[in-house]
């Protein structure tokens, strides 16, 4: 394979009147705003010259001259800078080494004699020339004795070229990235002449690798990928590149035998910030870059930033999908301008069944409005890692069948788990159209369906299994299509109570994989819902134990992350509410399990000894209220997990004073009722939980009175429950630390 080089010719330069030697600025003073009129009059009628042939040419410029001389020397000074660049051959599309035209190649001169030694390098051959440069392998002096490209500019180029050349070195020595070319070092030989030794790369353009390499369609986004991620290593540092093309970004195998992408040549580079040396800085109008990959604003001669090197990209990645460059009509400036300013719309085939998002990323690349783009080419870059990992793009709307059907692509396992849910989500959304034009009984089946659909959703999550990732897709799904109802129906109260109710479980899914804030922004939200709902119905008993319900769980949260001075006046006004409501129904076992859970939570900010008595009295009356609960319906499972609890918070606090025998009393009571729980419904974490935290109790009380008891045998049996609700749940950390705790006290149980 024929090596490349870093280091090209710079592509076509067209230099506006602000650019133009100070004799061709005469009568054009003035202000920014009479300047840019200018500007844009030159623009516009050198378009219209430099399309002509040459006898109409000189035809136009010599009616100009006489009846405008100021406006004929700035349009003049833009037509003679584009002959001298044809001259050099930039024009023309370039070909052979790095860019640069094959030795002996059109037509130009041979680069004369081959030096023995460039710096510390000895010359080994060459490998291209072009008007302004000669390349040539080389090789250092041990103890580096690497192979390098060493360009060295003509003695016969023009300051100009001269100029960009130090210009790319200088940005190059900036860069430090995988997929940028380096440069080693640079220099100036006896004669004056500049040279620079670069990184040698084993490659071609990424056009020809990926045709000599079969590439199929995801190594070759893979290869714009790597390109987008080295230009935006560039664009952080302040430099933007401006000429992005295909023989720009070259393809070679690397030391592992992939196929990388290494982007070369930035000759007309730009240096944006304070610290950008003059000859990287262009004024307003300065037009740079390869006609063909030019962006509208390059176009306009308007400043280029981020997202112009996006651009190109886009046109890079649309060209080595399709086999055939974006832009195939004319080569003139005025035909190239009219087709930037229309959207590159093109739906690739072959392309694993992602050909509408390849070609929704082509389109946000290469929009015409930069505003409407990737704002930079790491976000372009994301996306393509998006397209190549089976994951959504963010170039399209997310819609619910877009998102599922990559998600089943992506995990089929999980995706059946969801499938049921999924499909008939898609049958509601898909019959919402047309329900809107039917009578208003048939839309209120419609949000009825989906109500009920929510409800038996989140009442059986607990028991699907799955991650915790494909729950909250689940519920992420349930919450759109009650937004897009509530948007027709932001009145109905059955569709409010079913979104709060989503937005708690999120909440609670959220602090289940240890994200408490996330988890904080949406149990506020349902708060809110559940207020407003219970201050429109305050004899509802039902909304005015979820709205206390929804307190309480923002209070856990905050308590959880050690703000307890804002916990607390919540747990309050959560009590405050259920005393309420047990006026209201004071018979009801679910408002009374509530008010046993208040007292419960309120009893974690008594001090154990300082507030003794006070907290004693406290957790007697707790007993009690469980107890009538359990007394009223013995077969209740809470109700007996309640009285169980109850038990075991008065065998702590005897605990804490020191009195063994009492404490052991409450724990053996505590553990005969919570082992019933946990072997009636074995999934509830927080049965085991406590059930395990009572045998620990039970196992410590008795080495301090000094017995032995029958009941630690049935440490087996625990930690089995453990562990198959930490299967159960995987990625949940309650249930991760649930069974890290049942082993260490298996640990406790040996070596006691």
């Amino acid at each position: 394979m024929t090596p490349r080089l870093v280091l090209g010719p710079v592509p076509i330069t067209l230099w506006t009147v602000m650019d133009t030697p100070r004799g061709h600025r005469e009568g054009w003073d003035g202000g920014a705003g009479a300047r840019t009129a200018r500007f844009e009059r030159v623009r516009e009628v050198f378009g219209q010259v430099i399309v002509l042939d040459d006898g109409a040419r000189r035809a136009r410029l010599d009616s100009l001259r006489a009846a405008e001389p100021a406006l004929y020397k700035a349009v003049r000074a833009l037509v003679d800078e584009s002959d001298l660049a044809t001259r050099e051959g930039f024009l023309e599309p370039s070909v052979g080494v790095g860019g640069l035209s094959e030795v002996g190649g059109n037509g130009m001169a041979e680069p004369g004699p081959i030096p023995e030694r460039i710096g510390r390098y000895r010359v080994t051959g060459l490998l291209g020339a072009g008007a302004t440069g000669v390349v040539y392998r080389g090789v250092a002096d041990a103890p580096l004795g690497r192979e390098a490209a060493i360009k060295v500019v003509r003695s016969e180029a023009s300051d100009r070229a001269s100029e960009r050349f130090v210009q790319e070195i200088r940005a190059l020595a900036s860069l430090d990235h995988p997929s940028i070319a380096m440069v080693y070092e640079c220099g100036a030989m006896e004669s004056g002449r500049r040279w620079a030794a670069c990184e040698l790369i084993d490659g071609t353009s990424v056009t020809d690798a990926s045709r000599a390499h079969g590439l199929g369609w995801d190594r070759r986004v893979e290869l714009i990928r790597q390109a987008a991620e080295g230009v935006h290593h560039a664009h952080a540092r302040g430099v933007v590149h401006r000429d992005l093309k295909p023989s720009n970004i070259l393809a070679g195998v690397d030391a592992g035998g992939s196929v990388r992408a290494k982007v070369i040549d930035f000759g007309v580079a730009r240096l944006n910030g304070p610290r950008a040396p003059a000859a990287f800085t262009t004024e307003p109008g300065l037009l740079v870059g390869t006609l063909a990959y030019m962006s509208p604003e390059q176009l306009r001669g308007d400043p280029a930033d981020a997202r112009t090197d996006v651009y190109a990209l886009g046109l890079v990645l649309y060209e080595l999908l399709s086999g055939r460059p974006a832009r195939e009509g004319g080569t003139g400036i005025g035909s190239v301008a009219a087709s930037s300013e229309k959207p590159l719309r093109a739906r690739l085939p072959g392309c694993g069944g992602r050909g509408r998002d390849v070609g929704a990323v082509i389109a946000c690349a290469t929009d015409p409005d930069p505003e409407r783009r990737y704002p930079s080419a790491k976000h372009l870059a994301e996306d393509l890692e998006r397209l190549l990992t089976g994951r959504p793009i963010e170039a399209r709307r997310p819609s619910l069948w877009y998102r599922g059907r990559l998600y089943a692509r992506r995990r089929p396992g999980a995706a059946g788990v969801i499938a049921g849910v999924l499909a008939l989500v898609v049958l509601l959304g898909a019959g919402l159209a047309a329900s809107r034009a039917r009578l208003s009984a048939e839309s209120r089946d419609q949000r009825a369906l989906l109500v009920g659909l929510i409800h038996d959703t989140l009442n059986d999550l607990s028991t699907i299994s799955g991650t915790a990732a494909s729950r909250e897709r689940m519920v992420g799904l349930l919450s759109e299509r009650a937004d897009a109802l509530l948007a027709l129906h932001p009145d109905d109260g059955e569709l409010l109570l079913a979104k709060a109710r989503l937005l708690r479980e999120r909440g609670d899914l959220a602090a289940g994989a240890g994200n408490p804030e996330e988890a904080l922004s949406h149990l506020v939200a349902s708060n809110g819902l559940y207020r407003a709902l219970s201050e429109s119905r305050p004899s509802d008993t039902s909304i005015g134990r979820w709205y206390a319900e929804s307190i309480v769980r923002v209070g856990d949260i905050l308590n959880d992350t050690d703000r307890q001075e804002v916990a607390l006046p919540l747990y309050e006004q959560a009590m405050g509410v259920q005393e309420r409501l047990l006026r209201i129904a004071p018979d009801d076992p679910t408002l009374r399990d509530d008010y046993c859970w208040s007292y419960d939570r309120l009893a974690a900010f008594f001090d154990p000894v300082d507030d003794a008595e006070e907290l004693g009295s406290w957790l007697e009356e707790r007993h009690r209220l469980a107890r009538g609960l359990y007394e009223d319906d013995p077969s209740r499972t809470l109700s007996v997990f309640n009285l169980g609890k109850a038990y075991y918070d008065l065998g702590r606090q005897e605990s804490r004073l020191g009195r063994h025998e009492e404490a052991y009393g409450y724990y053996l009571e505590s553990f005969a009722l919570l082992n019933t729980a946990v072997e009636r419904a074995p999934e509830r974490w927080v049965y085991v939980y406590f059930f395990v935290e009572t045998l620990r109790s039970v196992v410590q009380t008795e080495n301090c009175l000094g017995v032995a008891d029958e009941r630690r045998a049935r440490a087996a049996g625990v930690i089995e429950s453990a562990r198959e609700h930490a299967r159960r749940n995987p990625g949940n950390i309650r249930s991760q630390l649930l069974l890290v705790r049942v082993l260490l006290l298996a640990t406790e149980w040996h070596e006691s």
